[in-house]
């Protein structure tokens, strides 16, 4: 199963309201509301979606949602087709929290031993200094997971990963 806040799977925390913005996958279309998600959810023969209020939530807290498949289609992310037939794949949701300490490691996504896959998507809530130095963290990919420092070096800060021009600072 998959379960997220609408606003923490297009990659926004902390109730941020800046709108609107968006891409294909993922945006939202007004100020107070209007999330919307065009991620295609892999299924073969039948998939089920529940809806489920916070339960921070309190009063009335409006919800609109249009649900859209179709049955046996094929699907690919970029050049990888997934074998939808083979009824082996599965959408593994790794959401963790962690309080770090300066040059801590951390673990974005991890796959277990004897699994194979591909990382569709991560997102970062950080509440940090004032200094915005958490920002500076290289990623690495280790493949396999113990392979030799310092494996592969995807980025030189977080804003070279998520494609950023500087401290994502234009709102």
């Amino acid at each position: 199963s998959v379960v997220f806040p609408p606003a923490e799977a297009a990659g926004v925390g902390f109730g941020d309201q800046t709108a609107p913005w968006g891409n294909k996958w993922i945006g939202k279309g007004a100020q107070s509301t209007g999330w919307f998600h065009n991620m295609p959810v892999p299924f073969y023969k039948s998939v089920r979606v529940t809806f489920q209020m916070n339960p921070k939530d309190q009063g009335h807290v409006g919800f609109w949602g249009i649900v859209r498949g179709s049955e046996g289609l094929s699907m690919s992310l970029g050049h990888l087709k997934l074998p939808l037939e083979s009824g082996t794949v599965k959408l593994d949701l790794q959401r963790k929290q962690a309080d770090l300490k300066p040059l801590e490691f951390y673990d974005l996504a991890a796959v277990p031993a004897g699994r194979a896959g591909t990382i569709f998507m991560t997102s970062l809530t950080v509440n940090g200094t004032s200094n915005y130095n958490y920002m500076e963290g290289c990623f690495h990919f280790y493949s396999p997971a113990d392979q030799a420092w310092p494996g592969t070096l995807l980025s030189t800060g977080m804003e070279d990963y998520y494609d950023s021009a500087f401290y994502f600072n234009g709102g």
